[in-house]
């Protein structure tokens, strides 16, 4: 992904602003705001379903409306929109609108780069837990077959985890009761990981697994 975690976030805010906009102008033209098609609907605001597109109030809270924009429209797609939205209001974000211009190829398009960038995934801590031992939230060592896992914690079953995805980064949250379904799921094997022992190390009911990817 080109865009930073930070970056990704001002372009939620520019683009909530900017279908707010678009609701309340007269008239307004098609052609001055970052937008593509889906399921042949108009989407000018990807953290938003296609359903929801044309609500009067831009909701990325909402249950039945917010999306996963990478996800739910393709990593593809979202980036190319991220660069239309910043090259359109360039006075916006000029640092980041200048870097994006200096990415682009002779077509007006992203250059893709292939990066050979390790998957990493960890039993974590708290950031409070980590501050008061004066290290890391990551437990020791990586997970074996961290890039398998990395993808595998998308499947996880819903009643059992949360799962937040900013950018690069994936963490997956559960009870520590429920440490043995959860690796249970991510194990099929019963391969044996000592996940026990990482679990073990963290206060509080709360499990973390962070994924470092990309």
């Amino acid at each position: 992904m080109f865009f930073t975690a930070e970056e990704i976030k001002i372009a939620e805010d520019m683009a909530w602003k900017m279908l707010d906009w678009w609701n309340h102008a007269y008239m307004p033209k098609l052609d001055g705001f970052a937008h593509f098609y889906f399921k042949e609907k108009v989407i000018m605001d990807p953290w938003m379903n296609e359903e929801a597109q044309w609500c009067l109030w831009p909701d990325h809270e909402s249950k039945e409306t917010a999306v996963n924009p990478g996800k739910y429209y393709g990593q593809k797609t979202f980036e190319d929109y991220l660069v239309n939205l910043f090259m359109l209001a360039p006075e916006w974000y000029p640092e980041i609108t200048k870097r994006v211009r200096e990415n682009l190829n002779e077509s007006g398009m992203l250059k893709r780069y292939q990066y050979s960038m390790s998957i990493e995934v960890y039993v974590a801590m708290s950031e409070k837990q980590a501050e008061e031992e004066h290290g890391s939230v990551c437990i020791e060592w990586e997970l074996p077959e961290s890039r398998r896992v990395y993808f595998d914690m998308l499947n996880l079953p819903e009643n059992l985890v949360r799962i937040e995805e900013v950018g690069w980064r994936r963490e997956v949250r559960f009870l520590k009761k429920d440490a043995k379904k959860v690796f249970d799921y991510l194990y099929p094997n019963k391969k044996r990981i000592g996940y026990r022992k990482l679990v073990n190390r963290i206060d509080g009911d709360i499990v973390r697994l962070i994924g470092f990817g990309d």
